[in-house]
Parts: C-alpha cells; structure tokens; sequence
C-alpha cells in the first residue's frame, strides 16, 4: 500500500467537512466521559467475581472437611522454629572456608 504512493503530486490534502466545526480542547469531564461506563461494570463485575469465588470456594472447603480430607495446620510458633533451623548461617560457613 504505502509504494502506490510515490510521487508528491499523488498525495492530496486532507478533506475537510463542509461545516468548520469549533475546535476545542478536551475537557477532563470529555476524557472521563467515555471511561465511565467501563469502570462501572468492571466495579460489578470484580464484586460478581469476588463473590463467587468465595462462595465457591467456602462450598469446596466444606466438601472437604465433610468427606475428611482436611489437614490440620501446625500453630504459627512451629513454622517459624522450623524455619530458624533449616536457615544457613552463611558467615560461620565462610570462616570455616576461609
């Protein structure tokens, strides 16, 4: 398409529309404007989505404790001292090399 267009003389001006229309900035207001129907269904709909997934997910979680297979967690103190042992103490490990 763009090597139809080779020589100067082959390019026109732009048409202009027979009424000369008031040119004026954009307003923030014209900005939004077009913007608002779309955050108002994203705001519905992330509510929708929100919802369901919770819904759905408290139904799974009930099927679970009911059929047994839920697990008990371990209390948080546990988590962390288990997590302090398996932690390399990096700087004895470099004196011993060093």
């Amino acid at each position: 398409m763009l090597n139809t267009m080779r020589f100067e003389q082959e390019i026109l001006p732009g048409q202009r529309s027979g009424a000369k229309a008031a040119r004026r900035a954009a307003t923030a207001r014209d900005c939004r404007l077009p913007l608002r129907p779309i955050d108002e269904y994203v705001s519905v709909l992330a509510a929708k989505v929100s919802r369901h997934y919770r819904d759905d997910a408290s139904k799974r979680i009930k099927q679970k404790v009911k059929a047994g297979e839920s697990k008990t967690l371990a209390p948080v103190k546990v988590l962390r001292a288990k997590a302090a042992a398996r932690s390399v103490d990096l700087m004895a490990l470099l004196r011993k090399a060093g």
